[in-house]
């Protein structure tokens, strides 16, 4: 597939850590003002459930959690501040082996799209290959 034709789709998912509970929340609170579901930048954006997909395009996968060298083996960052989606908390995140003032989390989802190629585009291409393939063109007439 070429690469203009493939789309890598993301998501954050945050959470926040409720003391009083003990447990992880949906971030969406009075306290914390970042949404469940960010971009990057932490602007609000749809659960990934929801996520929409443009015309001409399937999935050619399905979401999976960005697991890298940063992250815990669930592919979480932590954090002390809900500002974690600023350029500068992003290098700041905490391991996780050392949690012990950490209120926030994040993880990034990513699931990859593809451009559905049309009857005539393919039907273009097979035209195209045998007329080269014929000599009746050149691949450099194409430029």
């Amino acid at each position: 597939m070429n690469s203009d034709h493939l789309v890598i789709e993301e998501v954050y998912e945050n959470r926040r850590y409720q003391p009083l509970y003990k447990t992880w929340t949906k971030s969406k609170t009075v306290l914390c003002k970042v949404g469940t579901f960010t971009d990057q930048l932490g602007k609000t954006c749809i659960d990934k459930v929801d996520f929409y997909l443009p015309h001409n395009w399937h999935w050619l996968s399905n979401w999976q959690i960005d697991i890298n060298e940063n992250t815990d083996i669930n592919g979480w960052l932590y954090y002390t501040s809900s500002d974690f989606f600023h350029q500068t908390a992003l290098k700041e995140a905490i391991p996780s082996n050392k949690l012990t003032r950490t209120c926030y989390k994040r993880r990034r989802w990513i699931r990859k799209r593809g451009l559905i190629q049309t009857k005539y585009i393919q039907e273009t291409q097979v035209i195209v290959k045998g007329l080269i393939k014929s000599g009746l063109l050149s691949i450099y007439n194409l430029w």
